[in-house]
Parts: C-alpha cells; sequence; structure tokens
C-alpha cells in the first residue's frame, strides 16, 4: 500500500475512534442526565415506573393531543412547511433505545441547558430531507443535518 493510500486509511480510522469515543461521551452524558430527572421525578413522590409512567394524565394528554394535531397537519394535502419553534440539536444522530430517538447538544430546550448533550424522547415523526423530527412533546430541528 501506498503511503497516500495508508495516510487515507490511518485518518479515517483516527476519525472513527473519535467519532465511538465521542458517541459513548453523549451517551454517557444522557445517561446521567436521564437518571438526574428520573431522581427528580422520584424526588416529587411519583415513580418512573408507575402506570403513567411518571406523567400524570392531565399532562399526558394534552401532549398527545398536540401530537394528534401536528401529524394531522404533516398529512394534509398541501402539507406542512415545517416548525417555526423547534428546539436546535447539534451534533445530531438518529438514535435508538427501545425505541427510536435524537441524541445531540440541545439549543433552545425549555428544560435542558443550552449545549448541553441529550436524549430525546419517543420519535414519532422523522424528516431527514426537511431536517425536522417530532417527539411526544416537542419539535426538533437538525440544522446541520444528521452526523
Amino acid at each position: 500500500m501506498d503511503k497516500a493510500k495508508m495516510s487515507t486509511l490511518v485518518h479515517c480510522m483516527a476519525t472513527v475512534v473519535f467519532f465511538t469515543a465521542g458517541l459513548v461521551l453523549l451517551l454517557c452524558e444522557s445517561f446521567f442526565t436521564v437518571k438526574k430527572i428520573s431522581r427528580k421525578i422520584e424526588s416529587k413522590g411519583k415513580s418512573m415506573h408507575d402506570r403513567w409512567l411518571g406523567t400524570s394524565p392531565g399532562v399526558l394528554i394534552p401532549r398527545l393531543q398536540a401530537l394528534l394535531s401536528d401529524i394531522e397537519r404533516l398529512s394534509s394535502p398541501g402539507g406542512f412547511a415545517g416548525p417555526d419553534d423547534a428546539v436546535i440539536i447539534r451534533n445530531c444522530m438518529l438514535a435508538q433505545r427501545s425505541v427510536p430517538c435524537l441524541i445531540g447538544k440541545m439549543s433552545g430546550h425549555p428544560h435542558i441547558k443550552e449545549g448541553d448533550p441529550a436524549a430525546t424522547s419517543e420519535l414519532f415523526f422523522f424528516d431527514q430531507k426537511r431536517r425536522f423530527a417530532r417527539t411526544l412533546s416537542r419539535w426538533y430541528r437538525f440544522e446541520d443535518g444528521l452526523i
């Protein structure tokens, strides 16, 4: 193998190692964020494992109604241009827990510190071409595309 090909191969391998290390760090930070949120919920006398999974019906039902409304707009003739109030996600990757989700650094999220890494809740709509997605509670826009 000539030097140019070897150099390219080494560069690609270094990129993969760097990317993998970053992903592991991001997942660890996301895990600790979820644990922190879980502890906050449990400290308020609620359990993440109750029948509403930590969200009361009074909160869950309006969120589901808003999700349904957004999905109906997406499927209507003429479509839907996209959300104006989406949370920005940088260094975004499509991931999967037991359900599909996004992970990345958040910007404009109401509960996550600016620039902190996090994982979204379950995805209900994902449009890679238009670079936005919908979870149960909000819209996300991945302006830089996916990694």
